[in-house]
């Protein structure tokens, strides 16, 4: 799966600031807090599995914990996002 999705590019974004060399907390965690309002959009408008809701549950505990210990190291991969843009395609 080669192409991400609209809604998986928030989750890629938050991704990518998170490994650049020297990544702009701040600027992560705005970026956080736009992907958790979308994500409460998007249960809303119910376009998710129970699978994908715990999935970004997990993705974005994840990115907070990295966060608040500034802390590049996160168990988030490509293979997450790719298992999100799964599951976005089913429902």
């Amino acid at each position: 799966m080669d192409k991400i999705s609209d809604k998986g590019y928030y989750i890629l974004n938050v991704y990518n600031k998170l490994k650049e060399k020297d990544p702009k907390w701040e600027q992560i965690e705005v970026l956080l807090a736009v992907l958790e309002d979308m994500i409460k959009k998007w249960e809303a408008e119910q376009c998710f599995t129970k699978e994908c809701s715990d999935l970004c549950v997990e993705i974005v505990n994840k990115f907070r914990n990295a966060i608040l210990q500034r802390d590049q190291t996160i168990s988030i991969d490509m293979s997450h996002i790719y298992s999100f843009e799964k599951f976005m395609s089913v429902k």
